[in-house]
């Protein structure tokens, strides 16, 4: 769809600026490959937060790791660091072997 007044390009279907150079099925195409390689990442990237299920990602630091909804769990049992605090932290050795 073309603009009367400005003469700028969009697509109808998918409502965005024109996708230059792809047909609507390849753009679709596109897209699926994109969510595809996301979810890959977050599969072998991410754990869940044991409180409200949001993935997380460590990228660097302690094992301690604090959510986005203030949950504060340990990356390498999700054990929720209250308790961990409390009690301490025991070494669990099957944790480390791959």
């Amino acid at each position: 769809m073309i603009c009367c007044r400005c003469k700028a390009s969009s697509c109808f279907f998918h409502d965005i600026p024109w996708h230059k150079g792809l047909t609507c099925q390849q753009y679709d195409n596109l897209l699926k490959e994109e969510e595809k390689a996301n979810d890959d990442y977050k599969l072998k990237n991410t754990k869940k937060c044991p409180k409200c299920t949001y993935p997380i990602e460590k990228n660097d630091g302690c094992d301690k790791m604090v959510c986005t909804c203030k949950y504060e769990f340990c990356w390498l049992c999700l054990a929720d660091y209250d308790m961990i605090r409390k009690e301490g932290f025991f070494f669990l050795p099957f944790l480390f072997f791959f």
